[in-house]
Protein backbone atom coordinates (compact mmCIF):
# COMPACT_ATOMS: atom_id res chain seq x y z
CA UNK A 1 0.00 0.00 0.00
CA UNK A 2 1.29 3.46 -0.93
CA UNK A 3 2.30 5.68 2.00
CA UNK A 4 0.57 9.05 1.33
CA UNK A 5 2.59 10.84 4.00
CA UNK A 6 5.82 9.70 2.31
CA UNK A 7 4.58 10.90 -1.09
CA UNK A 8 3.67 14.32 0.36
CA UNK A 9 7.02 14.51 2.11
CA UNK A 10 8.90 13.73 -1.11
CA UNK A 11 6.78 16.26 -3.01
CA UNK A 12 7.63 18.98 -0.50
CA UNK A 13 11.31 18.07 -0.73
CA UNK A 14 11.30 18.22 -4.53
CA UNK A 15 9.42 21.54 -4.49
CA UNK A 16 11.87 23.04 -2.00
CA UNK A 17 14.91 21.78 -3.91
CA UNK A 18 13.51 23.14 -7.18
CA UNK A 19 12.97 26.57 -5.57
CA UNK A 20 16.54 26.59 -4.25
CA UNK A 21 17.90 25.44 -7.61
CA UNK A 22 15.94 28.12 -9.52
CA UNK A 23 17.25 30.92 -7.34
CA UNK A 24 20.80 29.56 -7.61
CA UNK A 25 20.61 29.87 -11.41
CA UNK A 26 19.10 33.36 -11.37
CA UNK A 27 20.88 36.70 -11.41
CA UNK A 28 19.59 37.54 -7.96
CA UNK A 29 22.09 38.53 -5.23
CA UNK A 30 23.71 35.76 -3.18
CA UNK A 31 21.89 36.91 -0.03
CA UNK A 32 18.57 36.31 -1.82
CA UNK A 33 19.61 32.71 -2.45
CA UNK A 34 20.73 32.30 1.19
CA UNK A 35 17.40 33.66 2.49
CA UNK A 36 15.46 31.38 0.11
CA UNK A 37 17.56 28.38 1.19
CA UNK A 38 16.96 29.15 4.86
CA UNK A 39 13.22 29.61 4.25
CA UNK A 40 12.93 26.26 2.43
CA UNK A 41 15.00 24.47 5.08
CA UNK A 42 12.64 25.73 7.78
CA UNK A 43 9.72 24.27 5.78
CA UNK A 44 11.44 20.91 5.30
CA UNK A 45 13.34 20.41 8.54
CA UNK A 46 10.95 22.17 10.93
CA UNK A 47 11.60 25.63 12.35
CA UNK A 48 13.23 24.27 15.54
CA UNK A 49 15.80 22.36 13.49
CA UNK A 50 16.70 25.16 11.04
CA UNK A 51 16.11 28.21 13.22
CA UNK A 52 19.80 28.66 14.04
CA UNK A 53 21.43 29.08 10.65
CA UNK A 54 24.44 30.99 9.36
CA UNK A 55 26.71 31.40 6.35
CA UNK A 56 30.45 31.90 6.95
CA UNK A 57 32.44 33.21 3.96
CA UNK A 58 36.16 32.40 4.19
CA UNK A 59 38.44 35.45 3.78
CA UNK A 60 41.76 33.69 4.36
CA UNK A 61 44.06 33.30 7.39
CA UNK A 62 41.22 31.76 9.50
CA UNK A 63 39.13 34.92 9.04
CA UNK A 64 35.42 34.66 8.17
CA UNK A 65 32.73 37.12 7.18
CA UNK A 66 29.21 36.19 8.36
CA UNK A 67 26.84 38.06 6.00
CA UNK A 68 23.83 35.95 7.06
CA UNK A 69 23.55 34.94 10.71
CA UNK A 70 20.47 33.76 12.64
CA UNK A 71 21.06 32.50 16.20
CA UNK A 72 18.81 32.48 19.26
CA UNK A 73 21.71 32.78 21.73
CA UNK A 74 24.70 34.51 20.14
CA UNK A 75 24.35 38.08 18.88
CA UNK A 76 24.78 38.94 15.23
CA UNK A 77 28.49 39.44 14.50
CA UNK A 78 29.81 42.83 13.44
CA UNK A 79 29.99 43.46 9.72
CA UNK A 80 33.67 42.66 9.32
CA UNK A 81 35.77 39.48 9.18
CA UNK A 82 36.27 37.66 12.49
CA UNK A 83 38.64 34.86 13.46
CA UNK A 84 37.08 31.39 13.80
CA UNK A 85 40.39 29.59 14.17
CA UNK A 86 39.93 26.38 16.15
CA UNK A 87 36.14 26.39 15.84
CA UNK A 88 33.89 23.81 14.21
CA UNK A 89 33.33 26.10 11.23
CA UNK A 90 37.02 26.15 10.38
CA UNK A 91 37.23 22.41 11.10
CA UNK A 92 34.64 21.72 8.35
CA UNK A 93 36.51 23.98 5.93
CA UNK A 94 39.74 22.09 6.55
CA UNK A 95 38.12 18.63 6.37
CA UNK A 96 36.06 19.54 3.26
CA UNK A 97 33.20 17.28 4.28
CA UNK A 98 29.64 17.69 5.57
CA UNK A 99 29.41 16.42 9.13
CA UNK A 100 26.88 16.09 11.95
CA UNK A 101 28.55 16.84 15.29
CA UNK A 102 26.80 16.22 18.60
CA UNK A 103 28.18 17.05 22.06
CA UNK A 104 29.93 13.70 22.38
CA UNK A 105 31.69 14.14 19.03
CA UNK A 106 32.47 17.76 19.84
CA UNK A 107 34.11 16.71 23.13
CA UNK A 108 36.23 14.10 21.30
CA UNK A 109 37.45 16.73 18.82
CA UNK A 110 38.33 19.09 21.68
CA UNK A 111 40.25 16.35 23.52
CA UNK A 112 42.16 15.53 20.34
CA UNK A 113 43.07 19.23 19.98
CA UNK A 114 41.35 19.53 16.60
CA UNK A 115 38.84 22.20 17.71
CA UNK A 116 38.15 24.67 20.52
CA UNK A 117 34.83 25.81 21.96
CA UNK A 118 33.75 29.06 20.30
CA UNK A 119 30.42 30.66 21.19
CA UNK A 120 27.51 28.90 22.91
CA UNK A 121 27.80 25.08 22.91
CA UNK A 122 24.96 23.51 20.89
CA UNK A 123 23.51 20.02 21.36
CA UNK A 124 23.75 19.14 17.67
CA UNK A 125 25.50 20.92 14.84
CA UNK A 126 25.70 20.35 11.04
CA UNK A 127 28.38 21.99 8.95
CA UNK A 128 28.75 21.75 5.16
CA UNK A 129 31.62 23.21 3.09
CA UNK A 130 30.74 25.66 0.32
CA UNK A 131 32.95 23.90 -2.19
CA UNK A 132 32.85 24.13 -5.98
CA UNK A 133 35.53 23.00 -8.43
CA UNK A 134 37.86 22.18 -5.51
CA UNK A 135 37.61 25.73 -4.18
CA UNK A 136 36.28 26.41 -0.68
CA UNK A 137 34.25 29.62 -0.39
CA UNK A 138 33.11 29.07 3.19
CA UNK A 139 30.83 26.95 5.40
CA UNK A 140 27.05 26.59 5.83
CA UNK A 141 25.85 25.73 9.35
CA UNK A 142 22.62 24.76 11.15
CA UNK A 143 22.54 23.98 14.88
CA UNK A 144 20.15 23.40 17.76
CA UNK A 145 20.29 24.26 21.46
CA UNK A 146 17.34 21.95 22.23
CA UNK A 147 18.44 18.51 23.48
CA UNK A 148 15.12 17.04 22.34
CA UNK A 149 15.86 17.80 18.68
CA UNK A 150 17.87 15.22 16.74
CA UNK A 151 19.15 15.70 13.19
CA UNK A 152 18.71 12.80 10.77
CA UNK A 153 20.77 11.47 7.89
CA UNK A 154 18.26 13.14 5.52
CA UNK A 155 18.86 16.48 7.24
CA UNK A 156 22.61 16.13 6.67
CA UNK A 157 22.06 15.28 2.98
CA UNK A 158 19.71 18.26 2.62
CA UNK A 159 22.26 20.67 4.12
CA UNK A 160 24.94 19.19 1.83
CA UNK A 161 22.68 19.73 -1.21
CA UNK A 162 21.94 23.35 -0.27
CA UNK A 163 25.62 24.06 0.36
CA UNK A 164 26.56 22.72 -3.11
CA UNK A 165 23.99 24.99 -4.77
CA UNK A 166 25.18 27.96 -2.74
CA UNK A 167 28.81 27.23 -3.54
CA UNK A 168 28.07 27.03 -7.26
CA UNK A 169 26.10 30.28 -7.19
CA UNK A 170 28.79 32.06 -5.14
CA UNK A 171 31.51 30.83 -7.47
CA UNK A 172 29.56 32.07 -10.51
CA UNK A 173 28.93 35.45 -8.87
CA UNK A 174 32.61 35.83 -8.02
CA UNK A 175 33.66 34.87 -11.54
CA UNK A 176 31.11 37.33 -12.97
CA UNK A 177 32.45 40.03 -10.65
CA UNK A 178 36.05 39.25 -11.67
CA UNK A 179 34.99 39.31 -15.32
CA UNK A 180 33.31 42.69 -14.88
CA UNK A 181 36.42 44.05 -13.20
CA UNK A 182 38.58 42.66 -16.00
CA UNK A 183 36.30 44.17 -18.65
CA UNK A 184 36.32 47.51 -16.86
CA UNK A 185 40.11 47.44 -16.70
CA UNK A 186 40.28 46.41 -20.35
CA UNK A 187 37.92 49.24 -21.35
CA UNK A 188 40.03 51.73 -19.39
CA UNK A 189 43.20 50.40 -21.05
CA UNK A 190 41.56 50.66 -24.47
CA UNK A 191 40.45 54.24 -23.74
CA UNK A 192 43.95 55.15 -22.61
CA UNK A 193 45.49 53.52 -25.67
CA UNK A 194 42.92 55.21 -27.92
CA UNK A 195 43.80 58.60 -26.41
CA UNK A 196 47.47 57.82 -26.88
CA UNK A 197 46.92 56.79 -30.51
CA UNK A 198 44.81 59.92 -31.20
CA UNK A 199 47.51 62.09 -29.63
CA UNK A 200 50.26 60.41 -31.65
CA UNK A 201 48.14 60.73 -34.78
CA UNK A 202 47.70 64.46 -34.11
CA UNK A 203 51.45 64.86 -33.68
CA UNK A 204 52.06 62.89 -36.87
CA UNK A 205 49.60 65.08 -38.79
CA UNK A 206 51.24 68.22 -37.40
CA UNK A 207 54.64 66.84 -38.29
CA UNK A 208 53.52 66.16 -41.86
CA UNK A 209 51.97 69.62 -42.08
CA UNK A 210 55.27 71.15 -40.98
CA UNK A 211 57.10 68.96 -43.45
CA UNK A 212 54.79 70.14 -46.26
CA UNK A 213 55.19 73.77 -45.14
CA UNK A 214 58.94 73.22 -45.04
CA UNK A 215 59.03 71.91 -48.59
CA UNK A 216 56.86 74.79 -49.80
CA UNK A 217 58.88 77.38 -47.86
CA UNK A 218 62.16 75.94 -49.13
CA UNK A 219 60.94 76.25 -52.73
CA UNK A 220 59.70 79.82 -52.23
CA UNK A 221 62.85 80.77 -50.32
CA UNK A 222 65.02 79.46 -53.13
CA UNK A 223 63.10 81.54 -55.70
CA UNK A 224 63.28 84.68 -53.52
CA UNK A 225 67.01 84.16 -53.01
CA UNK A 226 67.51 84.10 -56.76
CA UNK A 227 65.62 87.39 -57.09
CA UNK A 228 67.45 88.96 -54.14
CA UNK A 229 70.81 87.84 -55.54
CA UNK A 230 70.08 89.80 -58.73
CA UNK A 231 68.98 92.87 -56.72
CA UNK A 232 72.02 92.73 -54.45
CA UNK A 233 74.33 92.17 -57.43
CA UNK A 234 72.94 95.18 -59.28
CA UNK A 235 73.09 97.34 -56.15
CA UNK A 236 76.74 96.41 -55.61
CA UNK A 237 77.51 97.15 -59.27
CA UNK A 238 75.89 100.56 -58.81
CA UNK A 239 78.01 101.19 -55.69
CA UNK A 240 81.17 100.34 -57.65
CA UNK A 241 80.31 102.90 -60.30
CA UNK A 242 79.36 105.59 -57.74
CA UNK A 243 81.36 107.50 -55.18
CA UNK A 244 80.12 108.16 -51.60
CA UNK A 245 79.26 111.72 -52.57
CA UNK A 246 77.20 110.69 -55.58
CA UNK A 247 73.45 111.37 -55.38
CA UNK A 248 72.64 107.66 -56.18
CA UNK A 249 75.19 106.18 -53.74
CA UNK A 250 72.90 106.19 -50.68
CA UNK A 251 70.04 104.69 -52.67
CA UNK A 252 72.21 101.79 -53.85
CA UNK A 253 73.45 101.37 -50.27
CA UNK A 254 69.86 101.16 -48.88
CA UNK A 255 68.91 98.68 -51.61
CA UNK A 256 71.93 96.53 -50.75
CA UNK A 257 71.26 96.71 -46.98
CA UNK A 258 67.53 95.91 -47.28
CA UNK A 259 68.15 93.10 -49.74
CA UNK A 260 70.78 91.53 -47.48
CA UNK A 261 68.35 91.78 -44.55
CA UNK A 262 65.69 90.05 -46.65
CA UNK A 263 68.21 87.41 -47.68
CA UNK A 264 69.11 86.74 -44.02
CA UNK A 265 65.41 86.27 -43.18
CA UNK A 266 65.02 83.83 -46.07
CA UNK A 267 68.08 81.85 -44.90
CA UNK A 268 66.69 81.56 -41.37
CA UNK A 269 63.33 80.46 -42.78
CA UNK A 270 65.07 77.73 -44.78
CA UNK A 271 67.10 76.64 -41.76
CA UNK A 272 63.93 76.44 -39.65
CA UNK A 273 61.73 74.59 -42.12
CA UNK A 274 64.42 72.17 -43.33
CA UNK A 275 65.73 71.54 -39.75
CA UNK A 276 69.31 72.07 -40.87
CA UNK A 277 70.37 73.42 -37.50
CA UNK A 278 69.04 73.79 -34.02
CA UNK A 279 67.95 77.40 -33.57
CA UNK A 280 69.12 78.91 -30.29
CA UNK A 281 66.75 81.17 -28.38
CA UNK A 282 67.11 83.58 -25.52
CA UNK A 283 64.51 84.99 -23.17
CA UNK A 284 63.88 88.73 -22.91
CA UNK A 285 61.23 91.18 -21.81
CA UNK A 286 59.11 92.11 -24.81
CA UNK A 287 59.22 95.80 -23.82
CA UNK A 288 62.91 95.85 -24.83
CA UNK A 289 62.02 94.66 -28.32
CA UNK A 290 59.26 97.28 -28.58
CA UNK A 291 61.71 100.05 -27.56
CA UNK A 292 64.18 98.99 -30.28
CA UNK A 293 61.39 98.97 -32.87
CA UNK A 294 60.18 102.42 -31.76
CA UNK A 295 63.72 103.77 -32.01
CA UNK A 296 63.90 102.67 -35.65
CA UNK A 297 60.45 104.16 -36.25
CA UNK A 298 61.52 107.53 -34.81
CA UNK A 299 64.52 107.58 -37.12
CA UNK A 300 62.21 106.92 -40.06
CA UNK A 301 59.96 109.85 -39.04
CA UNK A 302 62.95 112.16 -38.77
CA UNK A 303 63.98 111.27 -42.32
CA UNK A 304 60.47 112.02 -43.54
CA UNK A 305 60.83 115.56 -42.11
CA UNK A 306 57.17 115.73 -41.11
CA UNK A 307 56.84 117.82 -37.93
CA UNK A 308 53.06 117.34 -37.86
CA UNK A 309 53.46 113.60 -37.10
CA UNK A 310 53.52 112.88 -33.37
CA UNK A 311 54.46 109.50 -31.92
CA UNK A 312 52.71 108.69 -28.60
CA UNK A 313 54.23 105.75 -26.68
CA UNK A 314 52.68 103.95 -23.69
CA UNK A 315 54.49 100.71 -22.75
CA UNK A 316 53.61 98.78 -19.61
CA UNK A 317 56.45 97.69 -17.40
CA UNK A 318 57.22 94.05 -16.53
CA UNK A 319 55.66 92.55 -19.63
CA UNK A 320 55.88 88.77 -20.04
CA UNK A 321 59.21 87.36 -21.08
CA UNK A 322 59.28 85.71 -24.50
CA UNK A 323 61.79 83.64 -26.48
CA UNK A 324 63.66 85.16 -29.45
CA UNK A 325 66.05 83.92 -32.04
CA UNK A 326 69.34 85.68 -31.41
CA UNK A 327 69.17 87.24 -34.89
CA UNK A 328 65.58 88.47 -34.63
CA UNK A 329 66.44 91.87 -33.24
Amino acid sequence: MVNKDKIIENSKLQHALINIFKVSLSNKPIMELVKTSHKELIKLMDKEKANNFYLAMYEGNYMYLLPYYKDEHDKDPINRPISLKGGLTDYIRRKRTTELIDRKRHKELIEKGEVDLIGTDSFEWIGAPLEYHNKIHGVLVVQTYNKEIKYTKEDVELIAYVSRNLAQAIDRKKRDSDLREYRKKLENDIQEKSKEIVEKNKKLIESRKMEAIGILSAGISHEFNNILSIIIGNAQMGLIKCTPGDQHYNRYKKIEKSSKRASDIIKKLMLFTEHRQKIKYFESNISMIIEISIKDLKNSFKKLNKPDIKLIINIEKDLNRVKFDNEDI
